[in-house]
């Protein structure tokens, strides 16, 4: 049961650090199950337009450095 909790943990924060780093076409994918909300302003209330929950992704300039973490719609990320 140790070794299942200790991979599940890892797996998480694998998953949650390769999230900030990605280089120039790479392919992501949309992970909120309610969708990725494109709004006018990275804190604006305005959303623009949401991509579906799995829709691919390709990443047009790379990210190397961790933003800053927020809250949105009652879910944190980057």
């Amino acid at each position: 049961m140790k070794n299942l909790l200790t991979l599940t943990f890892l797996l998480i924060a694998t998953g949650v650090l390769a999230i900030g780093n990605y280089t120039t076409n790479d392919e992501l994918y949309v992970y909120a199950p309610s969708g990725l909300k494109l709004r006018s302003t990275p804190d604006g209330e305005t959303v623009l337009a949401t991509i579906p929950f799995g829709t691919k992704l390709k990443a047009l300039e790379p990210r190397k450095v961790l933003p800053q973490i927020k809250t949105v719609d009652g879910l944190t990320g980057y």
